[in-house]
């Protein structure tokens, strides 16, 4: 795998955006109830202990995204 979200159209399975994930370990995209929108959310690459996650959504017309946070510490101690 290179990292990296690709969003298509459904209808004409043509390329709209590549997204380069902030982590290395992608958990779950969800897509808006209008279509609008992509949220992603993933974890680093796993320590001893605890992971990071982040949270992000892009605007899939504009291509923006926004961080919804960058390193939420998940720590198992």
């Amino acid at each position: 795998f290179d990292d990296v979200i690709r969003v298509f159209d459904a209808a004409s399975y043509q390329l709209l955006r590549e997204l380069k994930a902030a982590s290395s370990d992608v958990r779950a995209l969800a897509v808006s109830p209008d279509g609008t929108r992509l949220a992603v959310i993933g974890l680093e690459r796993p320590r001893l202990f605890s992971q990071n996650a982040h949270v992000a959504v892009l605007d899939l017309a504009s291509g923006d995204l926004r961080w919804i946070t960058r390193s939420l510490d998940r720590g198992l101690v």
